[in-house]
C-alpha cells in the first residue's frame, strides 16, 4: 500500500519527515541521532536525491546570529565576511545565491495555536518585523496595494487548529501579528 509513497506525495514542501528506526543512508543526516521525526523536509529530499543517485555541490555558506543559538539567516553561494550583521534583501539578492531566513514560519505559529515556548514568544516580534520589511522591499508596490486592500475589505482572521470558525483567540493572535507588521510600516 505504501509503495511509491515518495512519488505520490511529491514536492519540495511536502510534509514527509523522518525514516523508520534502523534506516541506513549513503550519507548520515546530521540529525539522525535525534530520532526518526527530527528531519526537515528539505534535508529528507536531499537524502532521497542522494539515494536515487543524484549528486550535489557543496557551496560556501555563512549563518549569522543575533546571539548564540539564535540564527538570523543562512546565506548560500557567496563568501560573506561579517557573521554578526543581518543583510537587507537588496544586499541578499546581490550577494547570495540563496538565503534561508530563520524564524519566519515559527513566528506565525501563534495563528495556529497558543505559543508556550519562551524562545519563540521573545523573538516573534523581530521575526515578523523583518518579514514585513522584506515584503515592503521585495514585493512590487501594486501587489502590496492589492493585498492590503483585500485585507481591509475581507479582514485577516485565520482559524486555529481544530476549529472551522474564527475564535476570540484567533482574532487576538491575528491582531498581535498585525501589530508586529505595523512596526515595519505594513498597516491595514
Amino acid at each position: 500500500m505504501l509503495q511509491g509513497l515518495k512519488d505520490w506525495i511529491a514536492g519540495p514542501f511536502a510534509e514527509k519527515r523522518g525514516w523508520p528506526e534502523g534506516t541506513i543512508l549513503k550519507e548520515k543526516p546530521s540529525g539522525q541521532e535525534k530520532g526518526p521525526g527530527w528531519y526537515e523536509p528539505g534535508q529528507q529530499l536531499h537524502h532521497w536525491a542522494v539515494e536515487a543517485g543524484y549528486t550535489y555541490t557543496v557551496c560556501q555558506t555563512m549563518t549569522t546570529y543575533r546571539e548564540p543559538g539564535l540564527p538570523i539567516q543562512t546565506l548560500y553561494g557567496t563568501p560573506m565576511t561579517d557573521p554578526q550583521r543581518q543583510l537587507e534583501p537588496v544586499e541578499l539578492f546581490g550577494r547570495a545565491e540563496a538565503a534561508h531566513l530563520w524564524g519566519g514560519t515559527r513566528a506565525l505559529d501563534i495563528l495556529k495555536h497558543p505559543v508556550t515556548c519562551e524562545f519563540v514568544k521573545r523573538n516573534t516580534p523581530d521575526w515578523l518585523n523583518r518579514e514585513a520589511r522584506f515584503w515592503r522591499q521585495v514585493v512590487p508596490p501594486h501587489v502590496q496595494a492589492q493585498t492590503l486592500e483585500l485585507v481591509r475589505k475581507y479582514g485577516w482572521h485565520t482559524t486555529g487548529q481544530g476549529t472551522d470558525h474564527v475564535t476570540k483567540r484567533d482574532k487576538e493572535a491575528a491582531e498581535y501579528v498585525r501589530s508586529c507588521y505595523a512596526g515595519a510600516g505594513v498597516t491595514w
